[in-house]
């Protein structure tokens, strides 16, 4: 995998999110009213679940030599790798509801 597309990719992921927190798809949700999927840029999306196919499929890559090691200050290469495999379901998810043509998504549908 290009290591620019994946700085790319994983930059995108982590921006602005808690990933911490973030342990199933619902916490994505928790502090929206709700999301609106036809919005979604699906090319940007369908991008997004390729990477992360591969990075699912290579968890012993050292994610935090990238950036220059940036995020290793923040998060093990672990805590990346349990959010990684969240947001690849996330991802899926939200395709999943735009090919549905059902756009609206709010926390309360995973309850």
């Amino acid at each position: 995998m290009e290591i620019k597309r994946l700085e790319n990719a994983i930059h995108s992921a982590i921006f602005n999110q808690n990933i911490k927190a973030i342990k199933e798809v619902k916490d994505f949700y928790k502090d929206i009213s709700y999301s609106d999927a036809s919005k979604v840029n699906t090319k940007f999306v369908n991008d997004q679940i390729e990477v992360f196919d591969w990075i699912l499929e290579n968890l012993d890559y050292d994610f935090n030599s990238l950036f220059d090691g940036y995020f290793a200050q923040f998060y093990t290469n672990e805590e990346l790798s349990k959010y990684f495999k969240v947001y690849f379901e996330s991802l899926k998810f939200v395709i999943k509801r735009y090919d549905e043509k059902k756009f609206i998504i709010k926390y309360s549908d995973f309850e």
